[in-house]
């Protein structure tokens, strides 16, 4: 890699560097559940001119002695500058036990309200993965703003939805893991119906066991159900960390649903992380636009509907460290992509 100046130097660190992480995928917490899952986690120091940034890379062993790097939402540095993620991503491989193939980073930074242009990667190095590992569309609430005013913001279908909720009795209860079975049993059916991906119950049960832990770096989760004379009709997974609310899994029935218990379990969410102290409220993933043909479009309508700010971020980039073995994972993980996201989507 040919720069003509160092814009960056990168050193090793504790995982307790982490403890100030900015985004959930960036904190102790989440180093920690990952190597319950078959990925290393290192912590590193970027430090430029103006800044030092801890970031967490997780690693994977491919076979015969190789890796990938990811570093999820990272590294939250205030210059979004291409060649900043190419010099650091070869320090960082460098100095990493896994010795990584490629280094594959979820860029954070926003990009604005309407428009998401392709970020400019001034080196060849660097190059637009094939998927994004995370959403890198979202839609943010403001939770500084009073309820009512939220409220407001809302579409108005959706405010009268959470009233008829309300008006029909529908109940919003706060679980605690014994109720994740249940849970669970309900988002497999809405895999099989909206055909989207879901991990074991194990994963999920660890998530939350490993998320009882408190202090520095870890968050808080929050198990919600709506229920109507004794049906369940859905249940979301919602994560308070630092200041901010992140809706991660929902499960819906096909039960009932002209109660409409889907907008008022997000509004006793959204209520509960106003209490617990957040500023805002991020509804983790929506599709890229507002278009009707996207498999996901219902989604979008939902998530957007209850107001808020519309983020857009760059996705995934990956750093080429050895061209030869990329390319050969690139290809792998196109025909994956392809099989999951189209064919699998089609039957």
């Amino acid at each position: 890699m040919n720069i003509s100046e160092s814009l960056c130097t990168v050193k090793k660190a504790g995982l307790e560097s982490l403890e100030q992480g900015r985004h959930l995928f960036q904190s102790v917490f989440w180093a920690e559940f990952k190597t319950h899952w078959g990925w290393n986690a290192e912590a590193f120091i970027i430090s430029t001119s103006k800044e030092d940034c801890p970031v967490l890379m997780l690693s994977k062993t491919l076979g015969a002695g190789k890796s990938f790097g990811y570093i999820p939402f990272g590294p939250w540095l205030s210059r979004p500058e291409p060649e900043i993620l190419a010099q650091a991503a070869h320090e960082i491989a460098a100095l990493s036990e896994s010795r990584p193939l490629f280094v594959r980073f979820d860029i954070p930074w926003a990009i604005g309200l309407e428009t998401r242009p392709p970020f400019p990667p001034a080196l060849p190095s660097l190059v637009k993965s094939p998927v994004d590992i995370q959403p890198s569309s979202t839609v943010i609430l403001n939770l500084e703003l009073s309820e009512d005013k939220l409220l407001d913001d809302m579409k108005a279908k959706w405010r009268y939805n959470i009233r008829l909720a309300m008006k029909k009795q529908v109940e919003i209860r706060e679980e605690d893991i014994s109720f994740l079975p249940r849970w669970y049993a309900l988002y497999r059916e809405t895999s099989a119906r909206d055909k989207i991906a879901i991990h074991s119950f194990q994963y999920y049960e660890s998530l939350l066991e490993t998320g009882k832990k408190k202090g520095p770096g870890f968050p808080e989760f929050k198990l919600f159900s709506a229920f109507h004379d004794n049906d369940f009709l859905s249940g979301i997974i919602v994560a308070r960390y630092n200041n901010v609310a992140i809706y991660l899994y929902g499960a819906s029935s096909n039960e009932k649903r002209n109660l409409m218990p889907n907008y008022l379990i997000q509004w006793k969410a959204i209520q509960w992380a106003k209490s617990r102290g957040c500023d805002s409220y991020d509804f983790y993933g929506i599709p890229p636009e507002d278009d009707p043909a996207h498999p996901m479009h219902g989604l979008y309508r939902f998530k957007t509907g209850f107001g808020g700010v519309i983020l857009h971020r760059f996705g995934s980039y990956d750093c080429v460290l050895s061209k030869v073995g990329y390319s050969f994972y690139r290809a792998a993980e196109t025909l994956r992509n392809f099989y999951f996201k189209v064919l699998k989507k089609r039957f």
